[in-house]
């Protein structure tokens, strides 16, 4: 453990015998960036710091470990944590959704398969806890692993067996060559900014209030006139990712279904649609 002292700050009496006093407020104790990666908690590990090596493995440059990716924030749906860079990954990276995962440091010696998740509560907020996870079926299939695609009975056998550790044993990495922007303790929770009100109202006002995608004007209803996340992370609000939809066909994208079961939704298709 790195420890930096101010010396600016320190209060120091010097005795006769030449001892010196430190206030313990005057010393800040900084962790190296391995020694949080073995903490308990599963501290994140930051996508600067990984690189990906010569067979396609992603790897922290510090300390040459592998990651997991999973979803920190799910819906409805409990996630699943991907050892490999199987169809469901490349599907999010081709759609441009891969920053709704996260990257979790995981090997032989800290095997844990519970991650910490941004649960979704009854009032719209989110709650982070700790919660087990299971391996992606589609990262076994992609890997074939210990036979995965023999046969439908052996795929459930080895979905229902399936031991992290082990899998470090033999393959000793994670299969990823797909490197997301988040990690896993990133503080910076999937939320919208605090100016989103302003950022939205400024976005629809310079497409005049119109769907980009269906082309109806919703200057005179302009509260079916939403605002998506094309890589469906709010903090990015970015022009590149934002476009304006009117709520129908908002609700057509991935993941926004439930839109469909709001009042909103049903009151356009009776202004709208009928």
């Amino acid at each position: 453990m790195k420890i930096n002292v101010d010396f600016k700050l320190l209060d120091v009496t010097r005795r006769t015998m030449g001892a010196k006093l430190l206030k313990l407020t005057d010393v800040h104790i900084e962790k190296t960036a391995f020694e949080i990666l073995k903490s308990d908690d599963g501290i994140e590990v930051d996508s600067k710091d990984i690189s990906i090596s010569s067979d396609g493995t992603i790897l922290h440059k510090q300390s040459d470990k592998p990651v997991l990716l999973y979803i920190r924030e799910p819906g409805s749906n409990i996630p699943k944590y991907h050892i490999a860079g199987c169809q469901t990954i490349k599907s999010f990276n081709e759609t441009g959704r891969l920053e709704r995962y996260v990257a979790a440091y995981r090997d032989k010696e800290n095997p844990s398969t519970t991650f910490k998740l941004n649960v979704l509560q009854d009032d719209g907020s989110r709650k982070t806890t700790l919660q087990e996870l299971y391996v992606c079926k589609n990262c076994l299939r992609e890997l074939n692993y210990n036979g995965y695609d023999a046969n439908k009975s052996m795929r459930l056998k080895i979905f229902s067996e399936f031991d992290i550790t082990e899998f470090f044993n033999l393959y000793d990495t994670t299969k990823h060559n797909i490197i997301p922007n988040r990690e896993e303790n990133d503080y910076n929770q999937d939320e919208y900014p605090p100016n989103w009100k302003f950022i939205s109202n400024n976005y629809k006002s310079g497409v005049n209030y119109q769907c980009e995608k269906c082309g109806v004007n919703l200057r005179e209803n302009k509260k079916y006139l939403h605002v998506h996340h094309r890589n469906g992370y709010k903090r990015d609000c970015s022009n590149d990712n934002l476009t304006a939809l009117c709520i129908k066909c908002h609700s057509d994208e991935p993941q926004h279904h439930h839109i469909k079961n709001s009042s909103d939704y049903r009151s356009y298709v009776l202004l709208y649609e009928s």
